[in-house]
């Protein structure tokens, strides 16, 4: 309830707050910093916090049961300083993912390949959404969604194999789903295995041969 994510440095040895986001001093904590309306660097009632393949900071301005901006924000690596001496405050979100009837989002997750998948809060989506490519500044809208009805998707993460888990709080399950952004195999590009004649055998002159092979 106090509409702010801290960032702190060394925080097994000597902790140090160094970055506060979403208010402009030590004693904020109003929602929105006061405003009526949300700023690219507000917040209001965050929950979860996720860092994609490349270091970019994500916060999902929402928090259960259906409080906050019902928004994303993403924050580039560059956006925070890496070896400042005081305080940095009023860092600007890179980029929303507005609410569009979408999200109330909690926990975000990332493959290998830096899909995004969105855990969902039911009372706006029942079915969770996923993005192919987060990084690009125009899709701000799901690419898809997972085919599931479920009740509150709050947890997601993809473990180094890139299958993905989803806790689904309201149903008291986890759903896990193999390697959902890899294609199965009749849908991949055949491959061609030459049989005769053998490989790296050279022929001179204008002739012509007959190839075997498998595919």
């Amino acid at each position: 309830h106090n509409s702010r994510v801290l960032r702190i440095r060394d925080p097994l040895g000597t902790p140090k707050i160094d970055v506060i986001v979403g208010q402009a001093d030590f004693s904020g904590t109003a929602c929105n910093r006061g405003a009526v309306m949300a700023t690219l660097n507000s917040l209001c009632l965050p929950g979860s916090l996720s860092v994609d393949k490349f270091n970019n900071l994500y916060i999902s301005d929402a928090s259960l049961e259906s409080e906050g901006n019902k928004r994303i924000l993403m924050f580039t690596l560059a956006t925070f300083p890496t070896n400042n001496t005081s305080v940095f405050f009023d860092a600007t979100a890179t980029k929303e993912f507005p609410t569009n009837g979408f999200h109330n989002a909690f926990e975000l997750g990332f493959d290998s390949a830096n899909h995004m998948v969105v855990g969902e809060n039911s009372y706006d989506q029942r079915f969770f959404a996923y993005y192919l490519n987060p990084l690009d500044p125009a899709n701000k809208t799901p690419d898809g969604f997972f085919e599931d009805f479920s009740g509150m998707t709050y947890g997601v993460t993809f473990d180094n194999s890139d299958n993905l888990y989803v806790s689904d709080i309201n149903r008291s399950r986890i759903l896990i789903y193999k390697k959902p952004f890899v294609e199965p195999a009749g849908n991949q590009a055949p491959t061609v295995n030459i049989t005769s004649h053998t490989n790296d055998t050279w022929y001179k002159g204008a002739m012509t041969h007959k190839i075997k092979a498998d595919v």
